[in-house]
Order: C-alpha cells, then sequence, then structure tokens
C-alpha cells in the first residue's frame, strides 16, 4: 500500500563507507575484516511516540525499470543567496535527480535541499569540473536545487519521490530492527518483544542488536597522533554484550517501558523523577544535604542517543549496516548480491493510531537512494580557551586546581555532514606529560562522547557561534606556579567517521597568596593613675583567619600605624604600609612576626590562643579550630597610649602572609587597613574619701594596721598618737549610730564634715604613755569591729609640749581613718552538665554543655570552671588544679546572664569541649564576689558546688587498622593468621562495653567464624582447634587483635568481616578477602639482562624480584644461579637464600678465588662473574614449591 513520507516527521540516510580509506586519512592502516559497509540511519519526531512494534527496512533492486522523467525545471539566480542559482520544479519531491551542467573555468557546486534553499537544508551536494558534466544527487526528499555562480542547469533527468510509493516500485522487506528489549520481561508491551533481524533469519532482539553492531560498528578511530605529534588516547569501541545487555537496559530500556505502555501521542511529555545527588570534587566527597528530585523525559533521551553515537544508533534501532561492493565497474553492472545497488525505505507503524484507540493503523516512510560516499566531518577551527575559574586544593599544601572552557566554531547545521558529537583530551606541556582523555568511560567499554548540542536559545547567547567542552579540573604545581596545556578536539558524525585533531595551547598561573583576613581587632588602654595620660602597657586584640584548607602558613606579618585622631574612627593621615607595627606614635617599632611551627604559632611578646570556628571558644592549635579557615586571638602588650595628643588614637592595621610550601611565596599586605580607635580610657579625676582597711582578722579576732606620717620638723622628740571612733564623734555631734548599710566613703565624709565644725579633743584618747621616737607604728583594732577609727598625729619636744590640735579650715586633713575589713563569700553556685551532639561542624563531636546558677546571697561577679579527668582528683577543689575557665562576661563561648542594669551574674551557660575519651569528665563550680573598698568588703570565693561528671565520647567511632595476613606458622599450609590493632577501651566504659564482631565464610560454602562479644570477654589466646579470634590484652595501646582462619582447602577463598562497635552503637569495619591459594607471593623474576665490563673484567647479570628477603614463616625463598662457561671449566652454580644474600654492588675489587659475586640492591639483583659465560640460569624457589626460571645467552 502507498505511504507517507513527511521529511519533518520521519526521515532517513544512508552512507557507503570504505573503512581502510578512512584509516588513511588518519594516516592508519586498516585492520578490521569488512572494509566496505552499507550504513542507514533514521530518526523520528518525538510528539509520534515510539512505534508499536519494530521498523521494516525494505529494498528494492536497482537493476529494476527506473521510473525516471524528464524534470520540466525553472531557474532563478537570486541575491541574497550571493547570485547563486535556485532550480524548482512542479513534479513533486524527488529522490534521484541526474543533472546536465555546464561551469566555467573554476568549477562549482550544486546541492539538493529538502524544505528551504538554504545548506542547512541540503540533503546532497556534488562539486562540478569545468565544461559540460553529468551528476548525480541522490536523497530522501529533494524539493530543489542550489547551483553556484557561474553554472548553467542544461537538463535534469528526476525520479519522483510518489513513483517509488507503491506495491510495483519492487520493493521487498529487508530486516526489522527495533529495540534491544529482553523478550521475556517485555512481552505484551506493544510487538516490541517479536523476534528481529534479516528476514528469514529472525533472532530475539537483543540478538538482533549484537548483529547489527556486529556489521556496522565503526572500524576505525581518531587519529592516532596529534597534529603536534603526542600520542592519542586508544580509540576503542564499547563491548557490544555489555552494551547491549546491561548498559542499554540500565540506562535506556529500564526507564522506557513504562512509557511505551502509554500511547504514542502521550509517551513525548512523560517525565520520571531521576535522584540528583549533591555536586562531589574529584576526590569523591560531596557536598552536605541529601541531594534533589529531577525530571527526564525517557523518549527524547532515547532519541538523541539513537541520534548521534554510531554504536548507539544500531544498537537502539535506529540503524543499520550491510556488506556492500565499492562503486566503479562492479556496480555498473548492478549486481543483486551487492547491497549497494539497492534503493532502501524505512517504514514505522503504530498498530492503533497515534492515540492508541484507532481501529486504522498510522503508518509513515522514509526513502534512501542507494548511498554515496559521505563528507568527511569538519575539523575544529578557530579553538580558543576561557579560564572558568580556580578550585581549591583537595587539601592544605596541595596544588590549585584550575578549569577551563575550550570553544570552537560551531559546526554547520548541514545533515550532510554534520558531526554529532566530539572527543577532548589534554596535554600538559610544562610540567610534560601524557595525553589523557577528558570523556567518561562507558560502563561497557570505550568512551561517552560528548554530544554537540545544534539548538540555539532564543534570543541567541553571544557566543551561539561556538561550541565548547569543559576541562572540569587539573591541578597547577606548586613548585613552578603555572601549567601550560594543549587541548585537543576531533568531531565524529553518526557514521563513525572521526575528524582530525584540532588543538589549542594555553598557559595558567595559580592564584596570588591568599589574603590575612582580620576579623576583630581592638586597642586596650590600661592606666593606672587616672592623672598620667600615657596609659603605659595598653594592648591590642586581633582575631585574624588563615585558610589552612588552601595553605599552611610559613608567617603572618602585621604592621600598624597609631595617629592621634580627633574623632571616634578618623582615618589615618598616611596610608602607606609602615615599616613595623608601631607602639607608640611616631615609634620605630619593626614588624609583628608570627612564625608558625606545625600548627602552633608563636610570636615575640604577644599571646596567641586558638578558637572554634565561630570564634566563641578557646581551642587547642590543629583540627580543633576546624576544618577551614582557622581562628586566631592574639594579644600584645607593650603599647603606651599618650592621650595628651587628643581624646582618641587610631591605629590602622595590615597583615601579609607567607606559605610554608616552596617556594614560600609572600603575600601582599591588606588592600585596605584595619580602622580600629580607643578613647581615652581615664575617668574625671573626683576627690573620695578613702578608709584605709586594716588587716584580716589574726588568731584572736583582731586587725592591725600600720599608722605612717611625715616626721615634724624642728625640735620634735617623739609623737603621741590620739585615737577615737566614728560613734563617739557622732554621739558628740548629736547624730545617731553609723548607718552600717552607708559606705565607709560616705560615712568619713560626715565625720570629717563634723571634724572640720568642731575638732574637738575630748573624744580622743591618747594611745601611748611614752612619744614614739620613729615616723610609724602599728595599731590594732578591737576584735568584731565595725567603726571607722580615727587617729591624729601629735609631735611632742623634749619637755612633754605637744604640738597644735588640729584647727583651721580643714582639721579633718590631719585624721587617719582605719577600719576593719570584711570577705563576702558568696553561696556555692548550681551547677549542670550534661553530653550534647554538636551537628553544626563535620563531622559531629560531642561537647560539654555546662549551665552555672548563682544562689541568693552576695551578688556574683565571676565564676570559675575546673575540669579534671581523675576520679579521685575530683573530691576536692584544691585537687582540680587551675581553672579551665574564668567567666565575668559574655564571650570566648560563654554567654553570661545578669541582673538587670547590674553586673551581678545569675548565669552561666556554654559548651566546654574537651578531647573525646571514654573517661569521665569531673566538673565544679565556684563563685566569685568582687572587691568594694568603700564599703569595706574584700574579694572573696564561695565553696565548691557539688561535683558533676558527664563522658564525652571520641568525634569518630572505634578505629580499625588495617588488616594484616600471614601463615599461622603452624599447621597446614592454608591456614591464616590475620592481626588488627585498635586503641577501643578494652575494660567496660561508663556507657558500656565496646564489641567486635567476626565472621568468616568460605565462598558460597560453610562458616568458619560467627562471633560477637565484647572486647574484655575474648580469649587472649588462639583457638587449639578449628577457627578463632583472640585479643593480647596485655600489648600496649593500640592493642592487637588475630583471627585464626583454618581453611579447609588451600585452594578455598575466604570472606571476612571485622566489625568494632562503640557503646554508642557507632561502627568501623574492614573488608578482607582470602584469595584462593598460598598467601605467599608468587617467585617472579623480571628484567633479566647481561652487560659486559672492562674495568674489572667480567659479566654482570642483573634481574628484579619483588620476593620477600625475610623469613616468611614457611622458610626462605630459595636461589639458585648457574653460569655455564665458555670453556671447558665445570658450570658455577651459587645457592643462596635472598636474606643471605649481601646488599650493594659489585666494586672495582674482587676476592681472591671467587668467580661468582651476588648482590642485592633493593628489589634488584646483580650478579658478577670473572670468568667467560656462554648462558645463565637463574631459579628463585619459593618456601611452598613454587618456581621461576629464566635463562639468558651472553653473546
Amino acid at each position: 500500500m502507498p505511504y507517507m513520507f513527511n521529511n519533518a516527521l520521519f526521515k532517513a540516510e544512508g552512507a557507503f563507507l570504505d573503512w581502510a580509506v578512512i584509516a588513511r586519512k588518519n594516516k592508519d592502516r586498516y585492520a578490521g575484516n569488512s572494509r566496505y559497509t552499507l550504513q542507514l540511519r533514521w530518526m523520528l519526531s518525538s510528539k509520534l511516540g515510539m512505534p508499536t512494534e519494530p521498523f521494516t527496512v525494505w529494498r528494492r533492486f536497482r537493476g529494476l525499470q527506473h521510473p525516471s522523467t524528464q524534470v520540466d525545471f525553472r531557474t532563478e539566480t537570486t541575491i541574497w543567496l550571493f547570485n547563486h542559482t535556485i532550480v524548482t520544479w512542479n513534479e513533486g519531491p524527488m529522490v534521484e535527480l541526474s543533472v546536465d551542467v555546464t561551469a566555467p573555468a573554476n568549477g562549482g557546486t550544486v546541492y539538493a535541499y529538502s524544505g528551504s534553499p538554504v545548506m542547512s537544508c541540503a540533503v546532497a551536494i556534488h562539486e562540478v569540473a569545468a565544461g559540460n558534466s553529468t551528476i548525480i544527487l541522490k536523497g530522501s526528499h529533494i524539493d530543489g536545487l542550489v547551483a553556484s555562480e557561474g553554472l548553467q542547469i542544461t537538463a535534469i533527468q528526476g525520479i519522483a519521490q510518489e513513483k517509488l510509493n507503491g506495491e510495483d516500485a519492487g520493493w521487498k522487506p529487508y530486516e526489522l530492527v527495533g529495540l534491544p528489549v529482553p523478550q521475556h520481561e517485555w512481552n505484551g508491551i506493544g510487538n516490541h518483544a517479536i523476534d528481529q533481524g534479516m528476514i528469514g533469519a529472525l533472532v530475539p532482539p537483543q540478538d538482533a542488536a549484537l548483529q547489527r553492531l556486529e556489521r556496522g560498528a565503526p572500524q576505525v578511530g581518531w587519529a592516532k597522533t596529534l597534529p603536534t605529534g603526542e600520542p592519542a588516547p586508544v580509540w576503542s569501541l564499547p563491548k557490544f554484550p555489555e552494551l547491549v545487555l546491561k548498559e542499554i537496559r540500565r540506562d535506556v530500556l529500564d526507564s522506557m517501558k513504562p512509557v511505551l505502555q502509554n500511547p504514542p501521542d502521550r509517551q513525548n511529555g512523560i517525565l520520571m523523577d531521576v535522584h540528583l545527588p549533591p555536586p562531589q570534587n574529584s576526590s569523591g566527597k560531596q557536598m552536605s544535604g541529601a541531594g534533589k528530585t529531577t525530571k527526564v523525559a525517557p523518549l527524547p533521551a532515547l532519541l538523541i542517543a539513537g541520534g548521534s553515537d554510531p554504536c548507539l544508533a544500531l544498537a537502539l534501532g535506529f540503524g543499520t549496516a550491510y556488506p556492500a561492493e565499492p562503486s566503479g565497474s562492479v556496480r555498473d553492472r548492478l549486481d543483486p548480491g551487492n547491497s549497494l545497488h539497492y534503493d532502501y525505505m524505512i517504514t514505522a507503524r503504530w498498530e492503533m493510531g497515534l492515540d492508541g484507540q484507532s481501529a486504522v493503523p498510522y503508518e509513515i516512510a522514509a526513502l534512501v537512494p542507494s548511498p554515496d560516499y559521505p563528507l568527511d566531518p569538519p575539523v575544529p577551527a578557530n579553538l580558543k580557551t576561557d579560564l572558568m575559574g580556580f578550585l581549591r586544593p583537595l587539601a592544605s599544601d596541595n596544588d590549585w586546581r584550575s578549569s577551563v572552557k575550550v570553544s570552537w566554531d560551531r559546526p554547520a547545521d548541514m545533515e550532510l555532514f554534520r558531526p554529532r558529537t566530539f572527543a577532548f583530551v589534554r596535554k600538559s606541556l610544562v610540567p610534560d606529560e601524557p595525553v589523557i582523555p577528558l570523556m567518561n568511560e562507558r560502563m561497557s567499554g570505550g568512551y561517552r562522547h560528548p554530544i554537540i548540542n545544534y539548538a540555539v536559545a532564543d534570543p541567541p547567547p553571544p557566543d551561539w557561534m561556538q561550541v565548547a567542552g569543559v576541562d572540569r579540573e587539573w591541578q597547577i604545581p606548586s613548585a613552578t606556579g603555572s601549567r601550560s596545556l594543549r587541548h585537543g578536539i576531533c568531531q565524529q558524525d553518526i557514521w563513525g567517521q572521526w575528524s582530525g585533531w584540532g588543538t589549542v595551547d594555553s598557559s595558567v598561573m595559580q592564584p596570588e597568596v591568599d589574603d590575612v583576613r582580620i576579623v576583630t581587632a581592638a586597642l586596650q588602654a590600661h592606666y593606672v593613675d587616672a592623672a598620667d595620660p600615657i596609659c603605659k602597657n595598653s594592648s591590642l586584640t586581633i582575631e585574624f583567619l588563615w585558610d589552612w584548607r588552601i595553605r599552611r602558613p610559613e608567617k603572618i606579618v602585621f604592621a600598624g600605624r597609631l595617629y592621634a585622631a580627633a574623632h571616634h574612627g578618623d582615618p589615618p593621615p598616611d596610608w602607606s604600609v609602615p615599616l613595623g607595627l608601631q607602639r607608640t606614635i611616631g615609634g620605630a617599632d619593626g614588624p609583628l612576626d608570627i612564625h608558625f611551627i606545625g600548627d602552633a604559632p608563636s610570636a615575640a611578646g604577644a599571646a596567641i590562643v586558638g578558637l572554634s570556628e565561630d570564634g566563641e571558644q578557646i581551642v587547642g592549635f590543629g583540627p580543633q579550630q576546624g576544618d577551614g579557615a582557622r581562628r586566631y586571638r592574639l594579644v600584645l602588650s607593650n603599647f603606651d597610649l599618650n592621650f595628651s595628643l587628643g581624646g582618641h588614637i587610631g591605629l590602622a592595621l595590615w597583615a601579609m602572609g607567607q606559605e610554608r610550601i616552596a617556594p614560600k611565596r609572600l603575600g601582599s599586605w591588606s588592600k585596605d587597613p584595619s580602622i580600629i580607635t580607643v578613647s581615652d580610657p581615664r575617668p574625671p579625676i573626683v576627690e573620695i574619701p578613702v578608709v584605709t582597711l586594716a588587716s584580716l582578722p589574726d588568731a584572736a579576732g583582731e586587725c592591725h594596721a600600720r599608722l605612717s606620717w611625715t616626721a615634724a620638723s624642728g625640735n620634735a622628740a617623739g609623737y603621741y598618737i590620739y585615737e577615737s571612733t566614728e560613734t563617739k564623734l557622732l554621739v558628740a555631734n548629736g547624730r545617731s549610730e553609723p548607718d552600717q548599710a552607708a559606705t565607709l566613703s560616705d560615712r568619713l565624709a560626715e565625720i570629717q564634715q563634723l571634724f572640720d565644725a568642731n575638732p574637738s579633743r575630748q573624744e580622743f584618747t591618747r594611745r601611748n604613755d611614752r612619744p614614739i621616737m620613729a615616723t610609724s607604728t602599728d595599731v590594732t583594732l578591737p576584735k568584731g569591729s565595725t567603726a571607722i577609727h580615727l587617729f591624729v598625729i601629735i609631735a611632742v619636744n623634749a619637755g612633754q609640749v605637744e604640738s597644735e590640735w588640729p584647727s583651721g579650715a580643714e582639721p579633718h586633713k590631719q585624721l587617719t581613718a582605719i577600719a576593719a575589713p570584711r570577705i563576702m563569700k558568696p553561696a556555692p553556685p548550681m551547677l549542670e552538665v550534661q553530653p550534647v551532639l554538636d551537628d553544626n561542624v563535620d563531622p559531629p563531636v560531642y561537647r560539654a554543655e555546662i549551665k552555672v546558677i548563682s544562689r541568693p546571697g552576695p551578688r556574683v561577679r565571676k565564676v570559675e570552671l575546673f575540669r579534671v579527668r581523675v576520679d579521685d582528683a575530683a573530691r576536692e577543689l584544691g585537687t582540680m588544679g587551675p581553672a579551665i575557665a574564668s567567666i565575668a562576661d559574655t564571650g570566648g563561648g560563654w554567654t553570661v546572664t545578669k541582673e538587670e542594669d547590674s553586673p551581678n551574674i545569675e548565669n552561666v551557660t556554654g559548651k566546654d569541649s574537651p578531647a573525646g575519651s571514654w573517661k569521665r569528665v569531673w566538673y565544679r563550680a565556684a563563685a566569685w564576689c568582687d572587691a568594694d573598698p568603700q564599703r569595706g568588703y574584700l574579694q572573696g570565693r564561695s565553696l565548691a558546688s557539688e561535683a558533676a561528671w558527664i563522658v564525652v565520647p571520641p568525634q569518630n567511632p572505634p578505629d580499625l587498622s588495617a588488616v594484616s595476613s600471614a601463615w599461622s606458622g603452624e599447621g597446614a599450609s592454608g591456614d591464616v593468621i590475620l592481626k588488627w590493632t585498635s586503641s577501643a577501651p578494652i575494660h567496660k566504659t561508663p556507657l558500656g562495653h565496646h564489641t567486635l564482631q567476626v565472621q568468616a565464610n568460605v565462598r558460597k560454602g560453610a562458616s568458619l567464624i560467627d562471633i560477637m562479644s565484647p572486647l574484655a570477654a575474648l580469649p587472649d589466646s588462639k583457638p587449639l582447634a578449628g577457627s578463632g579470634v583472640w585479643a593480647d590484652q596485655a600489648s600496649p595501646n593500640p592493642y592487637a587483635y588475630f583471627a585464626l582462619i583454618r581453611r579447609p582447602s588451600e585452594t578455598d577463598a575466604v570472606d571476612v568481616r571485622i566489625q568494632m562497635t562503640d557503646p554508642l552503637g557507632r561502627m568501623s569495619e574492614r573488608l578482607v578477602q582470602i584469595a584462593p591459594g598460598s598467601i605467599l607471593p608468587p617467585p617472579l623474576i623480571t628484567g633479566l639482562k647481561v652487560t659486559k665490563r672492562i674495568l674489572p673484567p667480567g659479566i654482570v647479570l642483573e634481574w628484579k624480584s619483588n620476593a620477600p628477603t625475610d623469613d616468611t614463616g614457611f622458610g626462605p625463598y630459595m636461589l639458585s644461579l648457574t653460569a655455564i662457561p665458555a670453556t671447558l671449566l665445570r658450570p658455577i652454580k651459587v645457592t643462596k637464600r635472598l636474606s643471605d644474600i649481601p646488599t650493594g654492588r659489585p666494586g672495582l675489587i674482587i676476592g681472591r678465588g671467587t668467580s661468582m659475586q651476588l648482590f642485592r640492591n633493593g628489589n634488584t639483583y646483580t650478579a658478577f662473574c670473572s670468568v667467560p659465560v656462554k648462558q645463565f640460569s637463574v631459579v628463585l624457589t619459593s618456601p611452598d614449591g613454587r618456581t621461576d626460571q629464566k635463562t639468558i645467552e651472553v653473546r
């Protein structure tokens, strides 16, 4: 019946390939077994859906009557086609044209088109020589011709498409081609599971796909060398059974199966959920998160694969191939046995229409007239590279990595020679490295070649005229700091032809040294005397970051300029980087150099601590600081800040880093300095009366103080001390008892006012009977006194005449006030401690969450936290060592909650990060009050809180070393001892036992070991019979564990699983496979060679062997060396253990009477023979009797 032809919905192409010619173009020799191949390809529009049965390939012999007719054509020359001539007709689409043409001296070109008269629609093209000639153009659907300027078309004979559409055209079914489905699983899904293949020899679909691949897969790959001479990677085909039976099934058919159970016209829009894992780097480390789900349309994906890759086109049923003979005289005879002498037609059938419900099938066809040679795919042109960016090193001090995009001109969108895929390679020029492929390996072998996408977005991007491949990652050597590259691109068409290589060179430098990032910086102005404008020994605190993921630092340098500022935040007057870090304004101090040894930084005169990633906790230097940028806090003293120059002092601070890795590059100073300002911290001076505090009470409860005075001038012979009390003066002046709630300063001020108004002597009593000759003395305050004691010093001469009693405007200035101090102790605080898992870091770590709550009573200004891991040391605060934290304000990882509008502490919360361990961590806390001189209070510490303990487990699961294997040293030769170590505690921890599980099974056989036991319960010696596990608990940590595997037969393979589980259920695992046969390495001799030596005269024999030199437990490896002299002398034979062969090489002096010497240097062995030898024989024997023998002739 007639078929419908619609080139927009279903089209086909054909080509005749001579693989030997293709190989010669690539400067290669053809080594295939089917030189000539006729190839067919077809493709349908996705909106049709898949046919419900395999495609049918028809053919008709060209020896039948040709329905060729004269074509009544017309011509039109157009300016928009560069004066080319468009040839059209009214007879409808043609499939073959015989064109008489006259060409000028320079010849020309004629191409046939389908649709529009543009090159992208060309279906056939022919070069025309000068003069008169007849050319043949063939295509499945030809609507017209385009002739280049100067050509004259004189006559056209054509075969109309409709003439080949009918039963009388001579078409016969030749092959069924469809999806390579597993037949038993696809029964009932359309007719896809029916047999396929050559008519009369049908086979299951997967077998038919393999037949098509055997007939038509490419036999020649890309050129073996780049144009610049470097060897290209080896091209290879996929393994056909793996491709059809596994890869296509997994990647295509499993997703198409549900799609094809829908009506055809709905199949194009069906989407499938596909899990998209998080991105990962080249080392396999994925970003955090569970990934995402994306949508994929299986049918368009199938059509893209079948329309781009020659092997997939054949395997998926969108192409086939047949053996053929070349054109020439054989073709002219139209041999029915030659596939090239046939026209072809491919038909697709939808049994129940496109909607899946019609009673009339839908059928469509595409024609392929007898194919000609295809055009060569173009060599990539105008290649260029663009740096896409840098990737940080995979580990500290590793090489920087970079990504580059390689672009080239987009090939013309012409079916005739449009490349479908490309190959992408890289050659490192400096340093010199081999060419490597930049394509993924496919499951079945060979490479997955990237597809050239001819679809252009609307509006088109700026680079739409180019296509590109991305070299995702390559390393820039740190030593040189640069890499020079050469990238190669070649293109492949749908037939499997490869273009020549195009190359482009580029060079990339590694990034500059990373910046030192100053997080915060602050000047702290410290003063002693508010009257002194110079704040001496002030300090600078800097928190800074260095990214250890990129480079370890050799040193970090800070420079800074101090300057007087009129306002807070004023910029420096000079923005240039100074020579050092000034400690005084205008100073000439040197820079601050921070040197790193290992993880630890140090700087002269500075204190440096490590901080957690969030900067809230002080941690040890190294990994505890986090996996990325490590944070540090530096405190530098010895700043003298002179506020006589202004009320503010600014500091402009710059930083610079130096890498530790050679060549120790030095970075640049900060682009912009950090501006720090500190204001004058000195309070205005206000005179406040101060009461001198005596000592704390002695054993008798009395307090003591020292009275001192200035010696009187003149004739003073001694001094009398007069004493009174606050109470006496108040009562004498009509006032009430002292207000104990008032401060000592307020109470003293009241007394001074009363004494100035009435400096009465009556309330004072002289303390000493005789004059005191010195200018100081001790005074004692009575037990339990809470009053202020007042003293007046009166001088006396030799005649006992006293100096005047205080009087005048300010007699109080001659009063000395002393009071007994008091110690205020807060109540013991409450302490709460619990372990928490901090999952804000990767990997998560356990920390101690701590809360300290103050109790009612004296107000708390500071909390001290103590920690110890020894149980007995936690019994008392005094045995717990110094406090691990002294907390007064929020910071350093601690949060302090204070009373409203007060500095008094209500509670302290935070996290402590002791190193992980299975031992208890004990905590206690103590609270402190501040001293209050105006009230007579001294600073006091509370009693300790109750002790609290937790267990902070290690960060990681229990460690489990690699497992070593050896012969047991006794018993059967198949016996194997496995050994591993772990530092996991053997005995029960506060959280429970660690357990060990070992399973050993003969592969596909019996279980030899199946044990799960706490570590403490394991035996301490190996089993007397059978297989088993034991521990050497007497060994130092890490502890050693053993498993004895007694294999039933030495030829048995055994799989062993070892699991160590901690009390939290975290597990570490090792899998061991014991291969069949002896565990001893085979005796192998390689690289045997002979050289003759003049001095000393003799013959040197060298070879290599990786056989163990130490005793294996079975016994030693034995070497037997025999030299056959060239004369009639008897053979010289040496037999030694490998361990007995001395190390070194033969020198100039040979021992007397020694005709053969042996030496060992690593795995290289040397024999020196001082007599002429015609043959050497080397035999290496393993302890189990296996041998390797090599013989070499001396020429």
